[in-house]
């Protein structure tokens, strides 16, 4: 099968990306051929110019981007962004059109764009045969505007073992931090989820457990935290704090615990839990024993404190994020989506 991604390539920038790279991967191990179609970076809800030719080369994996010509006569397009760009050359193709749902119910009610909507009108076009969740629990939100026999859920995200494994080389901080316990707190800060309890949290913490090391990514502008990292300087815990780290992979290797506020596994945590790092979630979380009250900071603190005092933590299975699961599972939607090609 001749199968063509579309999403905006951002290596190391966006999650929606690193999950595309993955399902394309995965698509190659089950024996597809693949093409990738540069729908843009997005900016401010600017789309800027597409990339032609421009490589990914990253895990012993290559990624390209290629033109439209190149992909025209595939048998199927998986849509995960930017679809609005391509009405034109869908609508000549008639190529039938698989659609990940790589956002949040609950994010799609809060943001501004009017994202619940989009997927609905997307839902009700012929030439979108499937769309597909990678979390079984936006399943039953994804059901109030999408027809149940065009919504499939793969249960898991995949996440690529080749590049995040725990036999690679962990990250060398730039403070001695030799006798510390590292923490890492790395999920995107959204509109409906962020790291304010999380903060509180660990701030609470170090008045029992004193020797850790915080490190912080995907940090955004923000007063408020700016103020939280200083006190978190006070005491002596703040470890390094980035906006963006290339080989993240190395930087789990090297942590003790991290903390997620989600429930769900995020690409942060399905990435962490394949490096064999230890993860504090919210409770109901499926993939740790270890869960708390994600917005409770008292319960946070208590929690981490009961972790930290019995190091090392108990690591998850990564075999849920396994390539060959996921292809098995979108494997079968594929097939679905092209059962109705000449319908």
């Amino acid at each position: 099968m001749k199968i063509a991604h579309f999403a905006p390539f951002a290596p190391y920038e966006a999650g929606i990306y690193e999950a595309a790279r993955d399902m394309m991967r995965a698509d190659i191990y089950r024996g597809h051929i693949i093409g990738f179609v540069d729908a843009g970076k997005c900016y401010n809800e600017i789309r800027q110019p597409r990339q032609v030719g421009t490589f990914d080369i990253r895990g012993k994996f290559k990624i390209e981007t290629t033109d439209l010509n190149a992909i025209k006569d595939y048998d199927l397009f998986v849509v995960h962004d930017g679809s609005q760009a391509f009405d034109k050359f869908f609508a000549e193709t008639k190529t039938p059109i698989v659609k990940p749902i790589h956002i949040r119910p609950a994010m799609c009610f809060k943001t501004s764009m009017p994202l619940y909507k989009f997927y609905y009108s997307e839902s009700r076009k012929h030439q979108v045969r499937a769309l597909f969740t990678m979390w079984k629990e936006h399943m039953p939100y994804w059901l109030s505007v999408i027809p149940k026999d065009k919504l499939f859920c793969t249960d898991d995200p995949p996440i690529d073992h080749n590049r995040f494994n725990t036999t690679e080389l962990p990250y060398e901080f730039q403070n001695n931090t030799k006798d510390a316990i590292n923490i890492l707190i790395a999920d995107s800060w959204r509109e409906d989820v962020d790291i304010f309890h999380i903060l509180h949290g660990v701030l609470l913490a170090s008045n029992v457990i004193s020797n850790i090391k915080v490190h912080i990514c995907s940090v955004q502008k923000n007063s408020a935290a700016d103020l939280l990292f200083d006190e978190m300087k006070h005491k002596k815990i703040l470890g390094e704090v980035q906006s963006r780290v290339k080989n993240i992979a190395s930087l789990y290797r090297a942590c003790d615990l991290l903390i997620s506020p989600h429930r769900i596994a995020t690409r942060v945590m399905g990435e962490a839990i394949c490096c064999g790092l230890p993860v504090l979630a919210a409770t109901g979380c499926r993939y740790t024993p270890h869960t708390c009250q994600m917005d409770d900071a008292v319960n946070i603190a208590e929690n981490l404190i009961s972790i930290l005092r019995k190091l090392p933590a108990e690591k998850s299975d990564p075999a849920p994020f396994a390539l060959e699961r996921y292809s098995e599972k979108i494997n079968g939607i594929y097939n679905f989506a092209l059962e109705g090609k000449n319908g």
